[in-house]
């Protein structure tokens, strides 16, 4: 379940936004995709029991959110054919529109660097040559 709490401008909270989303079960292989990863980025010196590591059974409700112009865009962990799911909300919690748009992961742990404005998805990708692109997902069409 999503829950964002709701503040108004001096910081006073309001209430609290409900929105009830299917658990995305984390699957087996994600763990060896983390541990590669983590074995690269720390090329010396990380030592990991693999089988003494936990990962949860499902993903966080949402991975990452943004607010703009009275909507709330959730990006979820699920994944349809190499594009991720945003759900956007109005602030009484009611479902607006469930679309898969691709996003683009620096790594395991983080996505490119992304920000949504006016509906449109803004994300800065780098290719292995250092060459930085641009993607941009109209989000309410």
């Amino acid at each position: 379940q999503i829950e964002i709490d709701l503040y108004d401008q001096s910081g006073k909270k309001q209430r609290t936004l409900h929105y009830r989303v299917e658990p995305i079960p984390v699957p087996k292989q994600f763990s060896k995709i983390v541990f590669d990863y983590f074995r690269y980025k720390f090329k010396r010196g990380l030592k990991v029991n693999v089988d003494a590591t936990a990962f949860p059974e499902f993903f966080p409700a949402m991975r990452k959110f943004f607010v703009d112009d009275n909507r709330i865009y959730a990006i979820t962990y699920r994944r349809n054919r190499q594009q991720n799911e945003i759900l956007v909300i109005d602030l009484a919690g009611k479902l607006l529109k469930r679309t898969f748009v691709p996003i683009y992961e620096a790594n395991p742990e983080f996505l490119y660097p992304c920000d949504i404005r006016n509906g449109t998805l803004y994300q800065v990708l780098e290719d292995d040559e250092e060459n930085w692109k641009l993607n941009i997902q109209n989000l309410m069409k």
